[in-house]
């Protein structure tokens, strides 16, 4: 299957490893923001990857799927519903597909985290932190960590059913640089202001607590009283960086939604971008 790769960045080199290490993926095409015409009017190319600045994602998602090219982007697509739904229906309309590079929703460790919560007897409160230094975008806080976190969210709770309450904590120049959000049973704390990578996930369970954290070599711990148990998966015992394995698997995924083998992530995308766009649903923001 024949690719382009449009954005040649930070973000875009790591996407390219991971296209050539898929073993169906050949990367026919790579090149920045600049004219794409010739790319896209290339009937080899079966689909399009995007790793383009935030505010070119919907621009060049619409223009790929006009030319008739399934899309993954790398997120948010958009930034507000309506321009969602507009590319969500021109797929339809064309029988393309898109999905969006959530990576942190695509981890080997994560059939271990629901069967251990499981055991635990079920999460009641869920505590999520998302930091690192970030004052490189343009955008807040909210699109940079928090939608990750609400991508994991939607993996043990349905979106549809939690209210969200954002709260702006320090903000520079009308952008938030540290904030919260707090839903039913939890709460997502999210800073672009740390130096150390902090990525991670308290359930706190009726037997105990399961944590998830990205940054450590064990990547998962089970604490009951009295007792504390580490677990983690062969993947874990060597050095890698915290998303390379996510990207490697979201970039597998969307193959598998092109061969009909896997649904796409397009529809808990769309409820990422709905919450943050509209803080919750309490303002109508379209950015």
């Amino acid at each position: 299957m024949n690719i382009a790769l449009i954005g040649i960045g930070y973000w875009g080199e790591k996407l390219e490893i991971a296209i050539n290490n898929h073993p169906n993926l050949n990367l026919m095409y790579k090149t920045g923001s600049g004219p794409r015409e010739k790319i896209l009017s290339d009937k080899d190319v079966d689909a399009v990857i995007i790793a383009t600045p935030i505010k070119t994602h919907y621009e060049v998602a619409k223009d790929a799927l006009l030319h008739n090219k399934h899309v993954y982007s790398a997120k948010p697509l958009a930034t507000n519903t309506r321009d969602m739904d507009e590319l969500i229906a021109i797929a339809k309309d064309k029988g393309l597909h898109i999905s969006v590079d959530y990576t942190t929703t695509f981890s080997s460790e994560l059939p271990e985290i629901k069967n251990s919560i499981g055991l635990m007897g079920g999460a009641k409160v869920i505590l999520m932190k998302n930091c690192n230094w970030g004052r490189f975008n343009e955008y807040d806080v909210y699109w940079l960590y928090a939608s990750h976190m609400l991508a994991m969210l939607s993996l043990f709770k349905s979106l549809d059913d939690l209210k969200f309450e954002f709260s702006d904590i320090v903000v520079n120049n009308s952008i938030c640089d540290i904030g919260y959000i707090k839903f039913d049973c939890g709460r997502i704390s999210v800073s672009r202001l740390s130096h150390d990578r902090e990525f991670q996930i308290d359930f706190h369970c009726i037997d105990g607590i399961v944590r998830y954290h990205l940054s450590e070599i064990f990547k998962l711990s089970i604490s009951r009283p009295g007792s504390i148990t580490r677990n983690w998966s062969p993947r874990c015992t060597r050095s890698f960086a915290w998303s390379d394995n996510g990207i490697e698997m979201s970039i597998k995924h969307f193959y598998n939604v092109l061969i009909g083998k896997e649904e796409s992530n397009i529809q808990m995308a769309r409820k990422v971008t709905e919450i943050i766009s509209t803080r919750g649903g309490e303002l109508d923001i379209l950015q």
